[in-house]
């Protein structure tokens, strides 16, 4: 998919994913940020949770479950070395109880080595055949998964894996921990690819659900495949009733266009922007509020990473997308990136319900309310993760996450 020249034809077909998920116990509905289900044990497919120190880490907290629950093997990609502590505490009990490491980070490799200690705590947990630094294909690669005993897949946000940086960092995105061999074995793959091995021709589509089955999963690596074109523009275009969004920024003209028809054909559109994103995204956002939409910039303390979306939650038609690339055109075809859609009637109405609480949250700004937020800027960097890694943004150049 991402690598290789010699990757072949078929090997970029569209890898989709659809896998059932049977799911078991119930899932406590919560209209909080954590949406971790109350059982410490990991008893249904999908579970979900956001980062953000409001909240008191529960995706960390889910992160660490999973590494917990490991009983032969985890493989993981990160964007910096520089894992969270209780991270590499966790990785290295499962190393005691051993577990097989393997770890993918997207750097190159002299920036491995100048994260500080945790990177180095890192090195030295991992066997030197099992932790490789890769610039996937010369792309910025965005990465955050970790699989558990080729059976489960974590997929996060920043904050949750890697130690934060800046006041901002551990802005609110959405994490997911999903039981599925299948799903499992794509990232596995994906793993095996960055790391320039051969890597099988997986099916277009594995396990028997169709796109539209119940309880199923799909994943679109960018830049081979379209996270914006095959998984949240389709999804746009079939929301019946309402679309709720939070989003870093938004610059994807398509996306943009397939918005604007929804809300013609009368969907009820609600954004929730970053302050810094609001900034580089306001032509987008002016004309959705111009078309009807309503949208909020988030002015707290955390922010808002998010990368993810829910349409007609709490209804049968239900669909929520996620992952690592934000909703800008440069990102889908310039980077290395992970877009995953979910249909899960208890996910999706997780999503609902937290979208509900941060948009309470905002009721003291006003709809479509665009003058320049309050946001720290620096010249330090011309997109979103600074190169002096200080969490300061740049915001008068944020174009490409």
């Amino acid at each position: 998919m991402h690598v290789p020249a010699s990757v072949t034809a078929a090997r970029l077909r569209s890898l989709v994913l659809a896998v059932g998920l049977s799911i078991a116990g119930s899932c406590a509905r919560r209209a909080e940020r954590s949406t971790v289900a109350s059982s410490p044990a990991l008893d249904q497919a999908v579970l979900v949770a956001w980062t953000g120190p409001e909240s008191g880490d529960p995706a960390t907290t889910q992160l660490l479950k999973a590494i917990a629950e490991a009983a032969s093997s985890i493989d993981f990609a990160t964007v910096s070395a520089d894992l969270r502590p209780d991270v590499i505490a966790a990785l290295e009990r499962a190393k005691e109880r051993g577990v097989a490491l393997r770890g993918i980070v997207q750097q190159p490799r002299e920036a491995c080595r100048t994260f500080g200690a945790a990177a180095t705590n890192l090195a030295s947990l991992l066997a030197p055949d099992a932790l490789h630094c890769i610039r996937p294909a010369g792309r910025r690669g965005h990465l955050r998964f970790l699989v558990v005993d080729e059976s489960s897949v974590w997929l996060g946000g920043e904050g949750a894996i890697e130690t934060p940086s800046g006041s901002r960092a551990t802005r609110d995105d959405l994490t997911a921990w999903i039981r599925s061999a299948s799903l499992a074995n794509l990232f596995r793959n994906e793993i095996r690819q960055l790391d320039g091995e051969p890597a099988p021709e997986l099916p277009t589509a594995i396990g028997g659900p169709t796109h539209a089955a119940a309880e199923s999963v799909r994943v679109f690596f960018s830049p081979a495949q379209s996270g914006l074109g095959e998984a949240i523009q389709p999804m746009i275009e079939s929301a019946r009733q309402r679309l709720d969004i939070a989003v870093l920024h938004l610059q994807a003209p398509p996306t943009e266009a397939v918005l604007a028809k929804a809300l013609r054909r009368g969907v009820q559109v609600r954004v929730l922007v970053d302050a810094c994103g609001a900034i580089t995204s306001r032509p987008a956002l002016e004309a959705l509020c111009a078309g009807g939409a309503h949208v909020k910039v988030d002015d707290t303390p955390v922010g808002m990473q998010g990368r993810w979306a829910v349409a007609d939650s709490r209804t049968a038609d239900a669909q929520v997308v996620f992952g690592s690339m934000a909703w800008s055109t440069a990102s889908d075809t310039g980077a290395v990136e992970q877009t995953v859609w979910l249909r899960d009637g208890r996910a999706s109405d997780a999503v609902g319900d937290h979208f509900d609480a941060r948009w309470r949250q905002l009721g003291h700004v006003a709809s479509c309310d665009l003058a320049a937020p309050a946001c720290p800027c620096s010249g330090a960097s011309a997109n979103e993760k600074p190169a002096d890694h200080t969490g300061v943004i740049d915001c008068r150049a944020v174009v490409d996450p």
